[in-house]
């Protein structure tokens, strides 16, 4: 009778145990599956942080070539404006030199000159 009170329903029991197994041996293996999608996010996940450096030191270095551009910009717009000054300058300075070198008589010659060319 021992016997009997120590194995109730053998069979039973070891369907149960092997349901039982089989579902642990299942639950390792998602287990593992989901240690490995760990790891690809965490995979992915750090080749996102790089990513976001590298494109945060680009911006600052556009940011810093933008910061130059405008430096140069107002240069060169300086330099225009020298640039056009002095050949005013030049221009009423060749036009007092050509006053003085040139008669009345010359300087009416020419304009006619530059009257009938523009004409034509």
């Amino acid at each position: 009778m021992k016997k009997d009170k120590q194995n109730p329903q053998g069979p039973q029991v070891l369907d149960v145990l092997t349901r039982l197994a089989k579902r642990i041996e299942e639950a390792t293996i998602d287990i593992h599956d989901i240690r490995m999608d760990l790891k690809l996010v965490k995979l992915r996940l750090h080749s996102v942080e790089t990513n976001t450096g590298v494109m945060k030191s680009d911006m600052e270095r556009i940011k810093d070539d933008i910061q130059n551009m405008k430096g140069d910009i107002t240069t060169m717009r300086k330099d225009v404006k020298d640039l056009k000054r002095n050949t005013e300058d030049m221009m009423e300075t060749d036009a007092e030199i050509l006053a003085k070198m040139v008669t009345q008589e010359e300087l009416a010659s020419l304009s006619q000159r530059v009257a009938s060319i523009e004409h034509h």
